[in-house]
Formats: C-alpha cells, structure tokens, sequence
C-alpha cells in the first residue's frame, strides 16, 4: 500500500543558461511592456529589474539588453516559466480557455453527472481544476486538485424576470468560451437595464440579456427559495450531497489522474526548444510520519493520555484553584416547558446513572460543589420575553450583592436562521456576557433526548460550562524548555458595514493555558497594522507581570496567523514591538495556517474502509521543505458520514524572517493545541489559537447589531474568560 500526495514531478533537463533581456523596473514600464508584446514575450519582475524572455528565443526588439539567466540560481523565475509554458498547453489543447495564474484554474466543459436533476435549473455544476508548481523535497511538481463549481447557465435578464433580486450581485461578460470576467456590481435594475458599479467606482449601464451574475452560494440559495420555496431546504440538501460525494478521495484520484494523463500526452516546451514532461504522482510514504497523541494533565498534576479518562480519574486541573464552588445558576426557560426543562438541568448537574460517559454529572465530575439553581420563565420565544426574564435574574442578584455564577438557557432550533438583532440567543448571551455572567445554551431538542443520547450531549455541555466559568478542564504535558514560550494566534474580523477592520488576538502558553484574548479597535484596512501593533504591545505588557519574566529571560513568541500571506511591513511592525523589550532575549516564529491550498494526501491502504475512501490518517506529517509541512488535524475516521468529501490537511509555513526555525517542533505544537479547545473531548480540525480567534470574531460580528453592546467588556475580566466557546 502506498500514500500519494497529487503532485506529478516534472522532468526537464536545463543544463545551460537561458537568453532573456533586462530591462530597468517600474510599474508604468512593466505594464507597457505587457501591453506591447504580449504575444511575443514573457515579462517578471525581479528586485529592480524586468527580466523578458522571448517565447521563440528571437530577440530582436531587445538586442541589446540580452543576458544569461542560470535558472537553477533563480528558482521563482524558473516556476513562472513553468506555468507559463503549462497554461499555454491548456489553451491549446482543451477547447475552454484557462483563467487565473496563482493557481492556473480551468472549468470543465460538461455538466458533473447526477447532480443536478431539474432541466429547467439555471445553474450547472462543473468540474473546477486548479494547477500550480510546488517544490516538493527535491522534486519540483505540478500540483492539480479539482472541486465542483455552480455555473449560471441562463443570462441576468432570466433571474431578473423570475423575481430575483439582483442589486448586489456581480456581472460578468464572457470573454471568451468558458472564460467570464467580472464588470462590476449591479446598483439598481429597471425594465432590464442595470445599473452597476464598475471596477473602477464609475457607475455604467448594460443590458441583462449581455451579461452573466455570479453563482455564488447565496445567489443559488435565495433561487431555491424563491422557485421552490419550503421545498427548497430538501433540495439544497441533495446538490451539498452530490457534491460532497463528487469530492470524496476515490473520485477525486479518478478526476485527477483522468486529466493528468490527458495532459502527460501533449507536447510541453518550456521556452523554445526546452521539453518538460510530466511523471506519476509523488508516492510519500517513506515520508509521512504519526505523530504521537500529546499527554495531559489533570488535577494534582496527574498525567493520562485522554481527556475524558482524566477527567473520571482525577479531575479537572484547576480542580484545587476553581474559584466558582458551590456556584449559583440561573436558568432561562419557556412557561411552557418549566418541568422538563428543571428535570433536563437536574440530569445535567447529577449525571444518568450507570450511563457510559455521564454517569456522573457536572457537580462530581467537575468537583463544583453543590450547585444552587433558580428558575426563570419567560412567555414566548421574543427577544423581549428574553430579556424580561434575564433583566428579573440580574436584579434578584443585584439586591444581594453578587452575580450568578452561570446562566443556563434554553433555545429553540429556528434561532439559527434569526438574523443577530432579532436572535434571542444572541440578545440573551451578550446582556449576561456584559454582567461578567457565563452564557450555556441547551436546545429544547435535548429534552426530548434518549438517555443514551442525552448523555454524549450533557458529557460536551459540562466541559465547556466548565471552561466558560473560568476552569481549566486539562493541560498539555510539555517538557521544559529554556525559553519562556507565548503562542499567539492572529486574526481579524469585517465586522462592520463601512469595511473597516478589528485585530484579533489569542494567547497562550506553551502547555496550551489560555492567558488573555484582545482586539484592537475598528480601523480602515490601511490603518490596522498599526492597531495590530499597539494591541501585541499591550497584550506582550500584560503578560510581562503575569508571567513573571525577569531580565535576561529566553522568550520565545510564535506567530499563527490564517492570513493569505505574511506582510512585510506588519512583520516589520511585530519586530519593532519586540524591540522594546531588549531586556529579554526575544526567538519568534512566524507560522502561517492555511487549509486553502492545493495539495490533498490518498492513503491506498485506505481504499475499501466505509468512510473516507483514501483519506489521511489524523496526525500524519510530511515535511515538505525545512521550513513547510502538511499535518492532518481530520482523517477519515473524523468524517461524520461516508459521504463527507476527502478531508483536508493544514499546510504549516514558516516565514524566513522567523528567528526560531523548528518546523517540526512548531509543526508538532500546532497538532498538539487541536486538543485544546475544550468544546469538546474530540480533538479539533484546528489549533486553539485559531479557533478561538474564529470564534471571537464570529460573536462580535454578530454582536454589533445589538445595541446594548459593549464592545469594551472582552477586554477587560473578559479578556481571560472563555465566554465564546
């Protein structure tokens, strides 16, 4: 059995210097180049220079420019040759036109089979192929990956003549066959001429039957509402099914070795005269490693190998040091469901006797002591209802004196379709959340629940209640190191409708304890660097007396970041910061999490199991160069159903101006931080710093529509609290 990842080493033998003319650089200069000779040349920049290079090896507009370029000293110059030469030969040899260049995409010409079953449905669904070029150990391979993409196979005036809403939407004419660019965004439409707002912000006028609208998720969506309306869920649900199925791991190795081959039998020629042939897809597996399953710790620092185990055994970890004893719990519920709901809390805080993972329930299992619980009704499912009951809650409390220790709130399954003002739920957590009062919601489902059922749900429900109010279920078991070591997951979120931005950070140490989380303030894009900046500053202060770093002190501070790419002058930035603590000997890390990427890893050995046909294992590595890796953190046992799509490993980069250069060890802490998230016992397909970040600003995206908001509050007790999960 064998494991293969889909890239295909190329074979070309450039064993002398190539002739290319060079020319001063300037962005005016390069585009008049492009422009000029399009046909005829290849034009890249290189630092402060324009390299060109004559796709027939005749240089006669450049004569005395000409230089020898050594392309085994310049790789980045060698890989856009490469792809330049791969998108002509798709263009020469299928009859739609490539588009793109990071990566080079193409669109299959016929509709995927089976997905579709309506003939009057305006859209299709085609195979999508995307290529790159990628060195790979010592191979430099072509990548190929393909996916399933909704096409609109009627023009904008069909939409517009159904009732379709179309301002918003993008337009595209269609350049070529299979090929559509993008013209702007429609403002208004009437009598089948649209308004729109071109690339540029001029408004312009064109007609719906010359132009196409974006396929986009929610274009299909609001269709399907308005053509079938209570049957358009149940037909949603079966294209995400056909096309989950279309992107299993047996039929993408059959999609792509299909292509591929087709490809393996055209002639490809580099510049001139220069062969490249494509060979069999890279076989990994004297490459690939498993990584082992990290330690934990428990109370009294006892050490087991799974959480839930630990958690029977010995307790929590903060089990001496909780400072919620004895909480006090107010639950939120429905008039009309009160017994149920108190029976439900009731089986939530002693456990189900004799129940495989909930036999004991939150009290035991947690060590909190004895819980005391008032109820509190409310009317209707209203946002008012909501609040009428939890304003009644806070002011019983006020007059003693305290706050409630935890609020338990029962939710009805419609809300998730609730837009964020009119959600009780989200009304509910963010006016508890601003009292400093742990939010758990339940569903009213779960009181209807099987026992059996019930306890997998109550087992999750507690761990994360837990967390919420301030305990640390487990640590990871780490070995010491000289260095005082902070993780620092990055993020950012459009939270608001004029485009403007907030910095996320996440802060951990390295056994995993979570120390704080902060957000910069709302700024446009151009000025958040700067706010970034200021917020690691603050957070690097902070940690500075909690940690209690002393002069001289090994620091090391890695980076996660989901960013598409590292900037330069935010990297600058974070080095200035660092700057200021000279005090300290500072390593840092800037490590790069991408899950959107070409590459997917088959696993032979895998080809015949019910679930996740040839998918990785969890856990699995590869290094890819010393300074990338792919680590799965979702195997095939993590898929939910058979039909769950082929999962998707992380790719770890490491960015070259990182001082602490282990990939393997920094590779290794993001696998052991997916066990981390404490919404559940399962490991997550993400590392905490992630997560966390995600689901910071997911929240306070939904947030900033209710008014009695405080966007302060996280940053202050708020900032250490879990109140997010």
């Amino acid at each position: 059995m064998a494991i293969y990842l889909n890239a295909y080493p190329l074979l070309l033998n450039v064993t002398r210097p190539i002739k290319a003319a060079r020319v001063d650089y300037s962005e005016e200069r390069l585009k008049q180049l492009k422009e000029t000779f399009a046909n005829k040349y290849l034009f890249r920049r290189n630092g402060s220079q324009v390299l060109c290079f004559s796709l027939n090896e005749k240089y006669e507009d450049f004569e005395d420019s000409l230089v020898d370029v050594d392309l085994s000293k310049e790789p980045n110059v060698l890989i856009f040759l490469i792809k330049n030469a791969f998108k002509r030969l798709i263009d020469n040899a299928k009859s739609s036109q490539s588009f793109g260049f990071n990566p080079i995409q193409l669109l299959g010409s016929k509709p995927i089979k089976g997905i579709t079953t309506d003939r009057e449905f305006p859209f299709s669904v085609v195979p999508k192929y995307e290529f790159d070029i990628k060195k790979i150990g010592q191979h430099l391979c072509l990548v190929c990956d393909n996916s399933a993409k909704f096409i609109t196979c009627q023009k904008a005036d069909y939409f517009y003549e159904q009732g379709l809403d179309l301002v918003e939407k993008s337009i595209y004419v269609e350049i070529k066959a299979g090929v559509r660019q993008m013209i702007g965004k429609i403002v208004s439409v009437a009598d089948n001429v649209a308004r729109y707002e071109n690339n540029i912000s001029v408004i312009e006028t064109v007609n719906l039957k010359d132009v196409f609208i974006d396929a986009s998720n929610n274009t299909v969506s609001e269709f399907l509402k308005l053509k079938y309306g209570t049957r358009a869920a149940a037909y949603r649900e079966h294209l995400v099914s056909q096309i989950k199925s279309y992107n299993s791991g047996d039929s993408k190795i059959s999609e792509i070795e299909k292509i591929m081959n087709f490809f393996r039998n055209q002639s490809f020629k580099l510049i001139g005269s220069i062969d490249v042939s494509i060979g069999d897809k890279l076989d990994v597996s004297n490459f690939v490693k498993l990584l082992d399953k990290p330690q934990f710790l428990f109370g009294q620092n006892n050490v087991s190998n799974w959480p839930d185990k630990g958690i029977k055994q010995f307790g929590p970890y903060t089990k001496s040091t909780f400072d919620r004893n004895n909480p006090t719990i107010c639950v939120i519920c429905s008039q009309a469901h009160q017994g149920a709901v108190e029976q439900f809390v009731q089986k939530f805080l002693h456990g189900l006797k004799g129940h495989k993972v909930y036999d004991k329930g939150f009290e035991d299992r947690f060590c909190v002591g004895c819980c005391k619980v008032k109820t509190y009704t409310f009317a209707n499912d209203t946002p008012e209802s909501y609040k009428k009951a939890i304003d009644q809650a806070i002011a019983d409390k006020v007059e003693e004196g305290a706050k409630w220790d935890l609020a338990l709130v029962q939710l009805y399954g419609n809300f998730k379709n609730l837009k964020s003002h009119n959600n009780p739920y989200f009304i509910a957590k963010s006016k508890l959340i601003a009292q400093e009062i742990p939010v758990q919601g339940f569903l009213i489902d779960l009181l209807n629940a099987l026992d059996y059922n019930l306890g997998y749900s109550l087992n999750n429900l507690a761990l994360a209640t837990y967390a919420k109010m301030g305990g640390s279920p487990w640590l990871l078991r780490s070995s010491e190191t000289v260095a005082h070591e902070i993780v620092v997951g990055i993020g950012s979120a459009n939270i608001y409708d004029d485009g403007r931005v907030m910095g996320i950070t996440t802060v951990f140490t390295g056994d995993g304890r979570y120390i704080i989380s902060n957000k910069s303030k709302a700024v446009i894009p151009e000025n958040y660097r700067d706010e970034l900046v200021k917020t690691l500053h603050d957070t690097i202060l902070k940690l500075r007396g909690r940690l209690n770093f002393m002069d001289g002190d090994t620091i090391r501070i890695i980076f996660h970041s989901t960013v598409k790419k590292f900037n330069k002058y935010e990297i600058d930035a974070v080095k200035n910061v660092l700057d200021d603590f000279r005090q300290y000997k500072i390593e840092y890390a800037f490590v790069k999490i991408s899950q959107n990427h070409l590459l997917e890893l088959f696993d032979t050995s895998k080809e015949f199991v019910s679930k996740g046909k040839y998918s990785p294992t969890r856990g699995q590595i590869i290094h890819i160069s010393d300074t990338e890796t792919m680590l799965c953190l979702k195997g095939g046992e993590q898929l939910k159903t058979s039909n769950s799509g082929h999962p998707k490993c992380l790719l770890v980069s490491l960015h070259p101006d990182s001082t602490f250069r282990d990939i393997a060890y920094l590779s290794r802490q993001i696998y052991n931080f997916s066990f981390q998230s404490w919404r559940s016992y399962f490991p997550s397909s993400l590392p905490v710093t992630i997560l966390y970040s995600d689901l910071i600003a997911f929240y306070l995206g939904v947030f900033k529509s209710i008014p009695t908001w405080d966007e302060g509050y996280i940053n202050n007790r708020a900032g250490t609290a879990k109140w997010f999960l």
